[in-house]
């Protein structure tokens, strides 16, 4: 602290300083009296009664002063061990919550079953495709027009938001097209894990696509269910390519009727004559939106298998092949030789086969004689269960010889 002394004082002149101490001057120099200006001017820190109001910095009177001081004290009084620090420390026991909707430890929230389009066992294009009106592409994916016509699509790859490494691709075409999955129930005419009035939330990446409906069904074909009730879509997130994350919350309506099975969740396109795109699709529970479940590829397809399973590409891999052998008598142009085939995963119900030649001839398989001549070789009469497949064929070529025949079979058991 800097004392600014009068220049030129007289003597007994009085000065009083910034401290509040008074100076006089005694005719050569400044002395202090030893005293403050008005000591009752002041409130003893040992204790005072204030007449007049207190001001704070921010506002605000001295029973505010005196509340916050409580709460300073209460604060300090609270003992926070047993507390963990949001920004981070480390918990000693178990942690037990009713809902983790963050990040990778809620593990399997996605009810939808290849939302990246990793599974691609019926082989869709890049190349744009003519598919009918109501038609699987990607596995556990259908699409349906709104006219009957057919729709032109494919599935593109790239590196893409939410960690998806394809999008389906739909050409600009003068009709609705409603992209949906319908998610297995536990148990055909119950709730399973959609109770009435829970809260879902669907979310998904794209251009040109908007949720549609959520609602009870019984599958393909059948009657749906009463549609449930949906928030305004809201945005999550923009790239600088104008493809967006939206989501909805659904909440669960209707439901338990007795042929109901699955959850039929349906977008469609926003306008016509506009393309497509459509990616990193899910379908969680809970009012959030978190971001896109990565599962591993393996699991993934072996979740898809449960509805359709295909041994290879007719007319483009041999897939799988199968040898048998006759060591000779009778006549080998009549019976049948056959051989199972298992499926690597059981099949939800007892799956429609249908087997492919190596050339992609549908209800045929191409057969090797030991004379190296590659026929179509039917009629062909397959039993199915669940678990596996058997194919029985009309026996051709002389006895004893090693007779190989190859081809393809789709196991279709979707909903």
């Amino acid at each position: 602290m800097t004392l600014q002394f009068p220049n030129n004082p007289s003597n007994g002149q009085q000065y009083t300083a910034s401290n509040n101490l008074i100076y006089v001057w005694d005719g050569e120099k400044w002395i202090t009296t030893g005293s403050a200006q008005a000591a009752g001017d002041y409130v003893n820190r040992t204790g005072d009664v204030m007449t007049g109001q207190l001001g704070l910095p921010g506002g605000g009177s001295a029973a505010d002063a005196i509340q916050k001081q409580e709460v300073q004290s209460l604060i300090s009084a609270i003992d926070l061990t047993p507390y963990v620090e949001k920004a981070g420390s480390t918990m000693t026991g178990d942690l037990t919550v009713p809902s983790l909707n963050g990040g990778q430890l809620a593990g399997f929230r996605n009810q939808l079953i290849n939302g990246n389009f990793t599974c691609n066992q019926r082989n869709l294009s890049d190349t744009p495709l003519s598919l009918p009106s109501s038609a699987y592409i990607v596995d556990r994916w259908q699409l349906q027009s709104s006219d009957g016509q057919p729709i032109a699509c494919s599935i593109q790859g790239g590196d893409l938001a939410g960690g998806s490494t394809a999008f389906i691709d739909i050409s600009g075409t003068a009709q609705t097209v409603f992209i949906l999955q319908y998610v297995e129930l536990g148990r055909i005419g119950a709730h399973a894990q959609f109770s009435p009035n829970e809260e879902w939330t669907v979310s998904w990446w794209g251009g040109n696509i908007e949720f549609a409906s959520c609602s009870f069904s019984e599958g393909t074909g059948g009657p749906a269910g009463t549609t449930w009730t949906a928030t305004a879509p809201r945005v999550i997130e923009t790239t600088s390519g104008g493809a967006t994350r939206q989501a909805v919350t659904v909440t669960v309506t209707g439901g338990g009727g007795a042929g109901e099975s699955c959850v039929a969740v349906v977008w469609k396109n926003v306008a016509i004559n506009v393309a497509t795109s459509f990616y990193s699709a899910q379908f969680e529970p809970g009012p959030v939106a978190t971001p896109f479940e990565q599962r591993p590829i393996a699991l993934e397809l072996s979740l898809c298998q449960r509805y359709f399973e295909a041994s290879g590409t007719p007319g483009v891999s041999r897939g799988a092949r199968w040898h048998t052998y006759r060591d000779g008598g009778g006549t080998p142009s009549t019976g049948r030789s056959g051989i199972p085939h298992y499926f690597k995963v059981p099949k939800r119900v007892v799956p429609t086969v249908t087997f492919f030649s190596y050339d992609g001839t549908s209800g045929a398989v191409s057969s090797t004689t030991g004379g190296g001549t590659t026929t179509l070789v039917g009629p062909l009469q397959g039993t199915q269960t669940d678990l596996h497949c058997s194919l029985w064929y009309n026996n051709v070529g002389s006895s004893g010889t090693v007779q190989s025949f190859w081809g393809d079979f789709y196991a279709d058991a979707e909903l």
